[in-house]
């Protein structure tokens, strides 16, 4: 028997850019999301042009989102722009994310903390939050992880 239950969003269908708890934090079109070896989980938030990472302290912006404008920059992760047609893949060997940037034209690489790539568990967290399915819905904004 599974059953819904919110990781971080706002069942309201609330939409912004709000990092901290997961239950107060707003998304605006989240369309992908990846999950490294320590169960963080990386959400492209599209029409905030950011990268998000839902971890164990919380919600925080890791990339872009700095700018209501989308573009084309690297550099440091605050000052990124990103189109509003991106996603995001975890890459184990190389502890980073592959930004699928469509709307550039672009395949973009951001490097992670060694400590996410390096962790070791049975499960993917060891609160087994993210070793059920996830389901994300663009249209209310929010994460919902299935458990048993």
């Amino acid at each position: 028997d599974s059953r819904g239950r919110l990781v971080a969003g706002s069942f309201q269908g609330y939409t912004g850019h709000v990092d901290g708890k997961p239950s107060d934090a707003r998304f605006n079109h989240p369309r992908g999301i990846t999950v490294d070896d320590k169960g963080n989980v990386y959400v492209a938030d599209t029409q905030n042009l950011a990268i998000r990472k839902i971890g164990d302290s919380g919600v925080t912006t890791i990339a872009g989102g700095k700018s209501n404008v989308a573009g084309y920059r690297d550099g440091p992760s605050e000052d990124a722009k990103f189109s509003n047609d991106f996603d995001v893949v975890y890459v184990r060997p190389t502890c980073s994310l592959l930004v699928i940037d469509r709307g550039n034209a672009a395949l973009r690489q951001i490097s992670l903390d060694q400590e996410d790539c390096d962790y070791q568990s049975n499960s993917i967290s060891s609160t087994g939050l993210y070793s059920y399915p996830v389901v994300y819905s663009d249209s209310v904004n929010i994460l919902v992880f299935f458990t048993r």
